[in-house]
């Protein structure tokens, strides 16, 4: 299993699709790709054929993963893992295995919309709470008129764990045949749905986007670019729901770069610990 060292070999991509040089923290891979490379290999996977799982981890995601060996797995063993956030990029740098840049899935995610209007795909919002997927819907084909919205769908609280209740949201996925899935329930829960789930379905990509509903739609504000361009995006959202954020950012995260430095000391991340 690679460890800090980058690899050039990456994982097993689809037929006919090239390989992508990867960075490994904390045992987590992360290809490394600029904005403009994801939305190549999106675009790639969106016509390979067969269904294709996107993962965006950022630090929180990374730490998570430490305790879950499910999500660790799924990540690793995901289509395109794309990295998110400055606290991921310090670490690579501060392993030696620099990424090249902070792709920030919330903006990935309007380009990608973008380029799917330029190519004539339907995109599937699913996620967030009454109304959001709906309102961020109309913002988006607001901003690229010939975007295709086949669908929006806020999940009851509790969805995942009805059998029935997928079964519905399955269907209603068959029937509006997206090409884009995008799904916005939070880490690692939007991840384990679409592992579980996406196979029963015929889309072609899927990616979990945590809370770019919210920031679309303007129900939550985005932080400053400077903030998200040095790594304070956490503080900006912290300040803002401090109830909800202050044990992830207070308490969990802060133990990833720890966790780091014990990787530059040469400690063995491959496995995680569940």
């Amino acid at each position: 299993m690679p460890s800090a060292a980058q690899s050039e070999q990456g994982r097993p991509a689809g037929a006919g699709l090239s390989t992508l040089p990867e960075v490994r923290i904390l045992g987590v891979r992360l290809d490394n790709v600029t904005t403009r490379e994801a939305l190549t290999r999106l675009d790639e996977l969106i016509a390979d054929g067969g269904q294709h799982q996107v993962c965006i981890p950022n630090v929180d995601c990374i730490v998570q993963a430490q305790q879950d060996r499910e999500f660790f797995d799924i990540i690793n063993r995901s289509a395109l893992v794309i990295p998110d956030g400055m606290g991921v990029i310090y670490a690579s740098r501060v392993l030696g295995t620099p990424l090249k840049e902070n792709v920030k899935g919330r903006i990935l995610t309007v380009h990608l919309c973008r380029q799917a209007s330029e190519r004539g795909r339907s995109v599937f919002l699913m996620g967030g709470e009454p109304g959001v997927p709906e309102k961020a819907a109309e913002m988006l084909v607001r901003q690229f008129p010939g975007l295709k919205i086949c669908g929006t769908l806020s999940p009851p609280f509790g969805f995942e764990h009805d059998e029935n209740e997928n079964r519905i949201i399955v269907d209603q996925l068959h029937k509006a045949r997206p090409d884009i899935l995008l799904v916005a329930l939070g880490a690692p829960k939007q991840e384990k749905w679409i592992a579980r789930y996406l196979p029963r379905t015929e889309i072609p990509v899927a990616l979990g986007v945590g809370c770019t509903f919210d920031v679309i739609s303007g129900r939550v504000k985005s932080p400053p670019g400077w903030m998200t361009d040095i790594g304070l995006e956490w503080l900006f959202r912290l300040t803002r729901e401090p109830g909800r954020l202050w044990k992830r950012y207070l308490i969990r995260d802060p133990k990833f770069f720890w966790k780091v430095v014990e990787q530059k000391l040469g400690k063995d991340f491959s496995v995680p610990l569940q």
